[in-house]
């Protein structure tokens, strides 16, 4: 009896990941980023704040075997990005501003792709786990400072370079037609201008819809 039920529960359990089937398609997806300073060369005497960001993606997903886990997944995207600085100290532009400290925004705007691979593991007949990572290129099409406190005087100015590399490593789950991903996306290279030199740590939730 023991030996029935356990052929039956693996052949149902066949049954369900045969219904799963894998296959390419295109998607989109919306993330919403924390941005936070990891390394920095700045002689501003400038404190990294926690700052936000968000994107819009569209995916297209490459299964490398029909059916098998392992896929590549390039990305095109528009974002959106605002870093939050506290400047400290005197600043040579503003002689009122000694030993004062002066909350700034600096934000970015601009196009970006990725070359994500990754591995799908079902979980279900219309739920699946996936890891993945790979390299992601951004490049600001906008780039300035915000700040009422510096009377505007460094609005416009491009502080960092305007071309980005990071390395994104991340966990989703596909339920339906749905994804959701979390990933962190440290920094390669470093934005560098003005002589400020600093690297972040980007932290993603994403919210996708597989077509």
């Amino acid at each position: 009896m023991r030996q029935i039920v356990l052929i039956l529960f693996l052949l149902t359990t066949m049954s369900i990941f045969a219904q799963n089937e894998r296959r390419n398609h295109f998607g989109i997806r919306a993330d919403i980023t924390a941005n936070y300073g990891l390394d920095v060369k700045d002689p501003f005497y400038c404190k990294q704040n926690i700052g936000m960001g968000g994107s819009i993606n569209g995916t297209y997903k490459f299964y490398l075997k029909k059916n098998a886990g392992w896929y590549i997944e390039p990305e095109v995207s528009l974002f959106y990005s605002v870093l939050q600085y506290t400047w400290e100290g005197w600043f040579f532009w503003d002689a009122d501003s000694n030993s004062k400290e002066k909350k700034n925004q600096y934000q970015e705007f601009g196009i970006g792709t990725s070359a994500i691979f990754g591995y799908d593991f079902k979980i279900g007949r219309k739920t699946s786990l996936e890891l993945f990572t790979g390299p992601d290129f951004r490049y600001s099409l906008y780039r300035g400072f915000v700040s009422n406190e510096l009377n505007n005087q460094m609005e416009g100015v491009d502080l960092y370079r305007a071309a980005q590399f990071r390395w994104r490593i991340g966990v989703g789950v596909n339920h339906r037609s749905f994804n959701y991903s979390l990933s962190i996306s440290p920094d390669i290279t470093w934005h560098q201008h003005l002589g400020v030199d600093k690297k972040y740590m980007n932290l993603s939730l994403g919210v996708g819809y597989n077509f």
